[in-house]
């Protein structure tokens, strides 16, 4: 994703050369840790607002592209941050960046149930839809 914003890097495990500086992605910021809580409050959220079964687990599973793309987010952030204000990449603002990009994670994942229920809700219509009444003159 860097090297679409003009940003050349080289990727080593979990280390970003960049043109400027090195970024490593220490375990801390992996992702693993996003992942288990947007599982944890995926399944708290599904039971709380859906009480079908099958829902429940494709929440859970969502949380995996979900936490991906938000880590991704996350490291692409940083390093374009970085890249031109390199205090940007730690601290307090590094810390706010990883809970907005969870809060909106978790928004995603609000956002996907809402969708899924809509296109069953619109599905489901159209299996036991109204007959179809006209009238004949």
């Amino acid at each position: 994703m860097l090297n679409l914003f003009g940003i050349p890097v080289l990727r080593d495990g979990n280390v970003l050369e960049l043109a400027n500086q090195r970024l490593s992605v220490v375990e801390a910021c992996s992702g693993i840790r996003s992942l288990l809580s947007l599982a944890f409050l995926a399944l708290i959220y599904a039971y709380a607002f859906d009480a079908k079964i099958w829902m429940r687990w494709l929440l859970l599973a969502a949380t995996v592209p979900i936490a991906i793309a938000a880590n991704a987010t996350r490291v692409t952030l940083t390093g374009v941050l970085s890249e031109y204000r390199p205090d940007l990449a730690q601290g307090f603002l590094h810390l706010l960046e990883g809970w907005v990009l969870f809060m909106m994670a978790l928004l995603l994942l609000v956002v996907f149930h809402q969708v899924v229920n809509r296109i069953y809700s619109a599905v489901h219509a159209s299996d036991t839809g109204a007959p179809n009444q006209h009238a004949t003159i």
